[in-house]
């Protein structure tokens, strides 16, 4: 831009007028502005996990400024100052929530304080809804009854893949019965205890999902209880039943011998 540049003056009592022209040349150009781009590794993720925005911005042109120099600022719903003076946005998706989300960074070169901007859309999806999770029976016998577990859920990000776990009553940690599959359904035994059946539901995107059952009884093996009383009197029953069969023995054997002497007696009468 060169424009024409004509000066007048005028004296204070206007009676006096002198004109002058003069010609300068002056030349205007915006100043140069920084370049800026967004990169993430997912466009499209579950609101369990957590957003990670990197901005990928070099100085404006002929500017002193290096790129550890330049300002930012993150926004999202109008909320400014999110990440202001750093390069990345890290936010767990669950402080923003679910739905299609647009995220712009500012970024501004302080040596000739002009500013670029760009935008992303990301989307953040809602975890699997889980409608029910069923266990059957309620109690049962440690290491003996099978105990069933089956969910319902439903998501819009498939296949979905289930995991089944157990916490001890008064547990702070949970015991894995199962990793992610595909199948829905659990059957196990369990040790003794009281226990909630838990299960996990994952989607495609990686969104989880968690859903506890009610109290389930594990009861020990019942062993039956000896009383002492009747235990040392079938001891005595059997030792007296052992002897009556002694007793009835010898006299089976008294008998025989008797019978075989008078035979014996009876011969030696005949020879004689």
């Amino acid at each position: 831009m060169s424009p024409d540049l004509s000066f007048t003056v005028v004296s204070n009592d206007a009676t006096l007028t002198r004109r002058a022209a003069r010609s300068v040349t002056m030349f205007i150009s915006s100043a140069p502005i920084p370049h800026v781009q967004i990169t993430t590794v997912k466009r499209k993720i579950p609101l369990s996990a957590t957003l990670r925005l990197t901005a990928d911005a070099s100085s404006a042109s002929m500017s002193p400024t290096l790129p550890r120099g330049l300002l930012y600022n993150w926004t999202y719903f109008g909320e400014g100052n999110r990440a202001n003076g750093s390069t990345s946005l890290v936010v767990p998706a669950s402080m923003i929530g679910s739905g299609l989300i647009l995220f712009t960074v500012e970024v501004k070169d302080p040596y000739y304080g002009v500013k670029a901007s760009t935008s992303i859309e990301m989307e953040i999806v809602r975890p699997p809804t889980i409608n029910s999770l069923v266990v059957w029976p309620n109690n049962g016998t440690a290491l003996t009854t099978t105990f069933s577990a089956r969910c319902s859920a439903v998501s819009f990000h498939i296949p979905l893949h289930y995991a089944y776990k157990y916490r001890l009553y008064g547990a702070t940690k949970d015991t894995q019965l199962t990793s992610h599959l595909l199948s829905n359904v659990l059957l196990t035994t369990l040790p003794v205890g009281n226990f909630t059946i838990v299960v996990e539901v994952m989607d495609s995107l990686g969104g989880v999902s968690s859903e506890s059952s009610e109290n389930i009884e594990s009861n020990p093996v019942a062993t039956a209880v000896v009383n002492s009383e009747s235990t040392e009197d079938s001891i005595d029953y059997q030792c007296n039943s052992t002897k009556s069969v002694i007793l009835q023995l010898r006299t089976i054997v008294d008998s025989s011998n008797a019978v075989a002497e008078v035979r014996s007696m009876s011969g030696l009468n005949v020879r004689m």
